[in-house]
């Protein structure tokens, strides 16, 4: 595969401001709506339930419907649509490609995606792995939001860890059915993979994504929320995997 970043000029890493911008879903989501890369539904988990579940199964089986619903009993969905908005985390996106495109192809889908320049990415793992250590050694404990409103303790700051996932978005339908089956939906992969469906209007975009996530440990591997929209990194560790 051939992996592609379009962007506007000023903000290409070796000719304009020297930094990799990683966006979030916030910052793809207050994007101005005629921006063809903003996506009002980035980071929304859509689930279609139609089940019977008593109140604690179903918090446990739905991941965010505890920030929705409290207390016990049975708690019965017909035809129920719940929208959960995903934690903010760090993304990087660039389009992926299984034949090389020629300069004149690669302006026209530049043109398409709202930008003027774009950049080449030798070896993607290598990037990733790359990106995440920059990541760990650029990030602030303010950055992240703890998941009860309070300080950061050592003792957790300790329990944090970080990962990374990348792959093909797929497009198409993103909202997840749930019947009465005993799949469980709330598991910190089955989350994950959310993230990495778009609507087919993108189609297009050919898009490769690697999302950053970060969870604590201390608090059964819950998600943390990232406070800021974007973080550039600083571009000297990427030269050689920059085209």
């Amino acid at each position: 595969m051939f992996y592609y970043k379009f962007i506007d000029e000023e903000h290409h890493p070796v000719r304009g401001q020297g930094t990799i911008r990683l966006g979030t879903f916030n910052y793809y989501k207050q994007m101005e709506t005629d921006n063809p890369i903003s996506d009002s539904e980035e980071g929304r988990l859509h689930y279609e339930v139609n089940a019977l579940y008593q109140g604690s199964d179903a918090m446990s089986r739905i991941p965010g419907l505890n920030q929705i619903i409290s207390g016990e009993g049975t708690l019965q969905f017909v035809d129920c649509t719940v929208v959960v908005p995903f934690p903010n985390c760090l993304l990087f996106c660039c389009s992926a490609f299984q034949i090389e495109p020629n300069h004149e192809e690669l302006l026209n889908l530049a043109i398409k995606l709202g930008k003027c320049s774009y950049y080449k990415i030798e070896n993607i793992n290598k990037f990733s792995s790359l990106l995440l250590r920059s990541i760990i050694e650029s990030m602030k404990v303010s950055d992240l939001s703890h998941p009860f409103g309070k300080n950061w303790t050592i003792a957790e700051i300790n329990n944090l860890q970080i990962g990374f996932l990348q792959k093909a978005i797929q497009y198409g339908d993103k909202h997840v059915v749930i019947g009465s089956s005993d799949e469980d939906h709330s598991g910190l992969e089955k989350q994950i993979e959310h993230v990495f469906k778009k609507s087919l209007k993108y189609q297009d975009d050919r898009e490769h994504r690697i999302v950053f996530f970060i969870n604590s440990q201390a608090h059964q591997n819950a998600l943390i929320n990232i406070n800021c929209d974007y973080l550039d990194l600083e571009l000297n560790p990427y030269k050689q995997l920059i085209i």
